[in-house]
């Protein structure tokens, strides 16, 4: 019997979680990385690959082995016997399947207790908007934080103005303080 071990909730490890949340299907460790490296920047593989470790050993993830491929991790409420790998792009997604949709393809006196279906293919434009879409539905807030307000093109040009002002300035102060230094030079020569 394994032991559970006690962990902390850390910035990192519900970055991991939103990132499976957010997509809703199989995701690899370095998929992960890259979408949890957005909430927290400085992010890195090993982190994740501790985090996933303890994450399933905890249950709070479940391993999604594949014939020939790497294993991906996804949240229990994700998970799906039913797996299909686009192969341009090696995502996996799942979907659902009812056994008794699939016992009409069994030859006569067949029963299955349980179906998992492996498929390769490809995955249009189309069908990825729509799982995005969809994964995106189920894991948006309930009360989204208000858009931040744009600025006018005047407040932004008067901004790039006073930029350019300032970078200008300290050029000329560097070029005078090596006008100075190069005269001290060839005074003291």
């Amino acid at each position: 019997m394994k032991k559970q071990t006690q962990f902390r909730e850390t910035k990192q490890r519900n970055a991991i979680r939103a990132a499976l949340d957010a997509t809703g299907r199989p995701l690899s460790p370095l998929e992960i990385l890259e979408l949890a490296g957005k909430e927290v920047p400085r992010l890195g593989i090993a982190t994740v690959y501790r985090n996933i470790r303890s994450m399933v050993e905890n249950n709070e993830l479940v391993s999604v082995d594949l014939p020939g491929q790497p294993a991906r991790f996804t949240l229990p409420e994700h998970k799906n016997d039913h797996v299909f790998v686009d192969a341009p792009s090696n995502e996996v997604y799942t979907f659902e399947a009812p056994v008794s949709a699939l016992q009409k393809l069994l030859p006569r006196g067949f029963k299955a207790d349980t179906v998992s279906i492996y498929a390769t293919g490809t995955v249009g434009v189309m069908a990825k908007r729509a799982a995005a879409k969809a994964a995106a539905e189920t894991a948006a807030p309930a009360d989204p934080a208000p858009a931040p307000k744009k600025a006018s093109k005047k407040a932004a040009k008067k901004a790039a103005k006073k930029a350019g002002k300032k970078a200008g300035k300290k050029a000329a102060k560097k070029t005078s303080k090596k006008a100075a230094r190069k005269g001290a030079r060839k005074r003291a020569s």
